[in-house]
């Protein structure tokens, strides 16, 4: 939760809701999380959810667990990956330039995936270790703007929730 009190919010007839929408002084943004089966329809679970931001009319994030897609990788190609799902979705919504039509509602995407672990069975004690790995990029505000710090205040509450699960951010863009 990061310190925040997320709401569910309501349903309207016939649109579409994120999966939850947080505040930030009289701000609203919506998070809606998808989890691909396959890599071939990550992009289009991005698109869904964010049709589904748009479609509720708040600008906010469209989160990515990918670990269905990645298992049976080892932490390395995870972290490869993880990037690799990140920049094709960046590509997507961002140009080079500036956000690309239809996109300009999101502020950040991320993607992260929950794959490697071990496990040590001691005689008082068993332990799992899970390596999970996490990409988010914010987009389309010029640096020093209030769209730029409302998007990056969105990235650091959902990092500091995947620092709450233990998980550990590749970088931000």
């Amino acid at each position: 939760r990061a310190g925040l009190r997320p709401e569910h919010p309501s349903r309207k007839a016939g649109i579409k809701s994120p999966d939850i929408v947080v505040e930030n002084g009289l701000s609203q943004y919506g998070i809606e999380a998808k989890r691909p089966m396959l890599t071939k329809n990550v992009l289009a679970r991005f698109r869904d959810g964010s049709e589904q931001l748009a479609s509720y009319g708040l600008a906010g994030c469209v989160l990515l667990d990918v670990t269905d897609c990645l298992r049976g990788l080892e932490a390395g190609p995870v972290n490869d990956q993880v990037e690799a799902v990140g920049r094709s979705i960046s590509s997507v919504v961002f140009d080079g330039r500036s956000q690309r039509p239809g996109y300009g509602h999101i502020m950040a995407t991320g993607v992260f995936a929950r794959v490697a672990w071990s496990s040590t069975d001691e005689e008082s004690h068993s332990m799992v270790n899970v390596h999970t790995s996490s990409l988010i990029t914010v987009y389309g505000a010029a640096k020093g703007t209030l769209a730029a710090r409302r998007a990056r205040w969105l990235r650091s509450a959902i990092e500091e929730g995947f620092g709450k699960l233990a998980v550990e951010p590749l970088g931000a863009a």
